[in-house]
C-alpha cells in the first residue's frame, strides 16, 4: 500500500502541463475552425462534402458537415479522416492547428514546411561556403 501511494504521488508530481483539467476541451474552437475553413474555401458546402466523400471512400453529406460544425450539436463528433479531408479539400490547415495548440504543438502547412526546409538548406549552404573560404585562406597561407 505504501508503494502504491508513492507511485501515485510521483505520477501526480510529474504530470505534463497539458493535462490540466479542461485544457483539451477544444470542441467549440474546432467546430468554429472547421466552419471557417469551409466558408473561406472556393467550394460550396455540397462540393466540399462531395470531395471529402471521394477522398475517404464514404458518403459525406452537407447535413453531416452542418452537424459537425454546429456549435449547438456537441453530440456529433467529426471523424479524424473527415477532419483531415476538410483541411485537404479547403487547403486550410487551421483545424489541424487547433488540435496541436493545447499540447504546445504547431502545425505547419505544406508551404510553411517547404519554406522552413529552404531556410535550413540556405543556412547549410552558407556554412559550407564559409568553411570553403577558410580552407582556401589556409591553403594560400601555406603556399
Amino acid at each position: 500500500m505504501a508503494n502504491q501511494n508513492k507511485i501515485s504521488a510521483a505520477s501526480k508530481a510529474h504530470k505534463p502541463p497539458y493535462l490540466v483539467g479542461g485544457l483539451l476541451d477544444i470542441d467549440q474552437e474546432l467546430r468554429s475552425s472547421l466552419a471557417g475553413a469551409i466558408s473561406r474555401s472556393c467550394f460550396s458546402r455540397e462540393e466540399v462534402a462531395d470531395r471529402i466523400s471521394q477522398l475517404i471512400n464514404r458518403n459525406v453529406t452537407t447535413h453531416m458537415l452542418n452537424s459537425w460544425t454546429a456549435t449547438t450539436k456537441a453530440q456529433y463528433r467529426i471523424p479524424a479522416d473527415v477532419l483531415l479531408a476538410i483541411s485537404v479539400v479547403t487547403e486550410d490547415w487551421s483545424p489541424l492547428a487547433v488540435l496541436a495548440k493545447p499540447i504546445g504543438g504547431l502545425f505547419l502547412s505544406p508551404r510553411e514546411r517547404t519554406y522552413i526546409e529552404l531556410i535550413r538548406i540556405e543556412r547549410a549552404r552558407l556554412k559550407i561556403e564559409k568553411r570553403a573560404r577558410a580552407l582556401k585562406d589556409e591553403m594560400e597561407r601555406d603556399a
